[in-house]
């Protein structure tokens, strides 16, 4: 679990630079061209990571969300969870547990080949090809976490 909570704390530092969207005026009281942009007197524009120009004066920022899902799960008795993603996006699923035998992953429907597990499994994929996993586990004591993370 440690190491998961690790995992999540360095990709939020490394990931924060590319989720922006930074909103900038032109306040300078003339036209500038900035990084390949002209930019008149008084118009605002938008950058995808922070620039530091005396003609720009800083407006807001918003963040893409970096992490679209996360789930923990311990429990005594067999039961099937759902986790939901509502955005398109290229992603990375962490799958930490240590019952791998006694869980099966299935993608949009529990009518599908389920997944194989490890103690530790990841898979790179798009949220357009999915939009739930379907957990089920069959053993009486059971504990696992979903992370379902942007991938830049």
């Amino acid at each position: 679990m440690r190491k998961l909570i690790t995992l999540i704390a360095l990709m939020a530092v490394v990931m924060a630079a590319f989720a922006l969207q930074v909103t900038y005026t032109n306040s300078a009281g003339f036209d500038v061209f900035v990084e390949g942009r002209w930019v008149e007197d008084g118009d605002t524009v938008i950058f995808d990571h922070y620039v530091y120009n005396d003609n720009l004066t800083f407006t807001s920022v918003t963040g893409d969300p970096l992490i679209l899902a996360h789930t923990e799960v311990s429990t005594t008795a067999a039961a099937t969870t759902t986790v939901t993603v509502d955005e398109l996006a290229d992603v990375t699923i962490n799958f930490d547990t240590d019952y791998p035998d006694e869980i099966k992953i299935y993608f949009n429907s529990p009518s599908t080949t389920p997944i194989t597990l490890t103690a530790d499994w990841e898979y790179d994929a798009n949220t357009m090809w999915f939009d739930r996993l379907i957990i089920v586990n069959t053993a009486t004591t059971t504990s696992y976490s979903v992370l379902i993370t942007r991938r830049f």
